[in-house]
C-alpha cells in the first residue's frame, strides 16, 4: 500500500506540473513518460515474487561455506565459482570463474593450466560447472543445502 501511495503522489506532482503547460505536445510527452514509468514500476512488482532467491552472503549456508573455505583451504588455493568476488571477499581466497557457455574442454584446460584446487557449485551456477564436474575426478569435500565444494583430483580429463 505504501508503494502505491508513493506512486500516486508522484503522479499528482507530475499532473500539477503538466496542467500549467500550454502546449498539448508537451503534455502528451509527459503523459507518455509517466505511463512508461508506471508500467515499468508495476511490472517490476509483479515479477518479484516469481524470481528465484539466490543465496545471500548472510544466509547460514553461505556462512558455513565461508567458514569451511577459510579453515580447510590455503590462501594460495585457487577456487572456481560463478560469483568469484563474493568468495574472494568473504573467504580471503584467490578466485576465478568459468564462462556461462564455456565448452567442457576449455573448462578442463583452464582448471589444469591454472592450478584450480577447488570448484564450488550451487543450484544456480551455469551449466558449465555441472559439465566440468561430470568430466573428471572431483572429490566432494563440503556440502550443505545451497553449496557443494569439490577438490580437484590429480587427473582432470
Amino acid at each position: 500500500m505504501l508503494r502505491f501511495c508513493a506512486v500516486q503522489n508522484e503522479f499528482s506532482v507530475i499532473t500539477e506540473a503538466v496542467e500549467g503547460w500550454k502546449k498539448p505536445k508537451a503534455r502528451a510527452l509527459v503523459a507518455a513518460v509517466a505511463a512508461c514509468m508506471a508500467i515499468t514500476y508495476f511490472g517490476g512488482l509483479r515479477q518479484s515474487p516469481w524470481q528465484a532467491a539466490l543465496a545471500n552472503v548472510n544466509d547460514t549456508s553461505a556462512q558455513e561455506l565461508f567458514t569451511f573455505l577459510r579453515s580447510q583451504t590455503q590462501p594460495s588455493d585457487l577456487l572456481l565459482f560463478a560469483k568469484p568476488r563474493s568468495i574472494a571477499l568473504f573467504s580471503g581466497r584467490v578466485t576465478a570463474s568459468l564462462g556461462a557457455d564455456e565448452l567442457t574442454s576449455e573448462s578442463v584446460r583452464f582448471v589444469r593450466e591454472n592450478g584450480v584446487r577447488f570448484v564450488i557449485q550451487s543450484s544456480w551456477t551455469p551449466a558449465a560447472y555441472d559439465q566440468l564436474l561430470a568430466s573428471g575426478q572431483f572429490e566432494l569435500v563440503f556440502g550443505n543445502e545451497d553449496f557443494r565444494v569439490y577438490r580437484v583430483g590429480e587427473r582432470v580429463e
